[in-house]
């Protein structure tokens, strides 16, 4: 399947229509009588096979392509299996993911998720929430990186490296403690800030024991 997603200036996206309006306010009242509480639908499986995905938003674009996905859902609230491959902007990514019961109305639960880039792995165990205007993420993270020539284009940068600790972001900014950085024989903890808007990275770190 191919979708083209548009979203003009005043919020509206090019497949709204007068009766999806009405819908939709139908819906919300429905929503309100039962609390949030997801209907009782179960998907096995549901299969994307080389999708396409399209978002157009204030003059930027967004291409998600290649798109080969599973999905199971034992409800409409979770909790949620996917995995799969996509590849966004040109970028391949691997996806293996999964999910508790989620709070749909906030778009938060619990979240472990695996995301495989071109030379880099990265680890998420923890809790997100996507709800309103501040999405959050708490949790473990961890990122491999097999093999640092490769993912910098340096040939004379030997090894690879690996990161661990707590991680706690926002729209705004990521902050990370209990780092535990092991690179190329040695090993660093510490911890750091960094800023989304504007980007700005403040850490500290002292150097651990040598690595054999």
């Amino acid at each position: 399947p191919k979708v083209h997603l548009v979203q003009a200036a005043d919020g509206r996206f090019n497949f709204m229509t007068s009766e999806i309006d009405a819908l939709m306010q139908g819906g919300k009242a429905v929503s309100n009588a039962s609390e949030g509480k997801a209907m009782a639908i179960s998907f096995d499986e549901v299969s994307i096979k080389d999708g396409a995905f399209l978002y157009q938003a204030a003059g930027q674009e967004t291409r998600v392509e290649s798109v080969d996905l599973t999905l199971d859902a034992q409800s409409l609230d979770g909790p949620f299996t996917i995995k799969g491959s996509l590849s966004m902007n040109g970028q391949a990514i691997g996806v293996d993911a999964k999910t508790g019961k989620m709070d749909m109305k906030a778009l938060s639960g619990p979240l472990n998720a695996n995301i495989a880039l071109d030379g880099l792995d990265v680890g998420f165990a923890g809790a997100v929430s996507g709800g309103g205007d501040d999405p959050k993420a708490q949790g473990a993270l961890n990122v491999e990186i097999p093999s640092l020539a490769q993912i910098s284009g340096n040939a004379a940068l030997k090894g690879g490296m690996s990161l661990k600790g707590q991680v706690d972001a926002s729209k705004t900014q990521a902050r990370l403690s209990d780092l535990n950085i092991a690179l190329e024989g040695m090993s660093m903890k510490g911890q750091a800030v960094a800023g989304f808007s504007p980007l700005s990275l403040d850490a500290n770190f002292v150097a651990g024991e040598p690595l054999n």
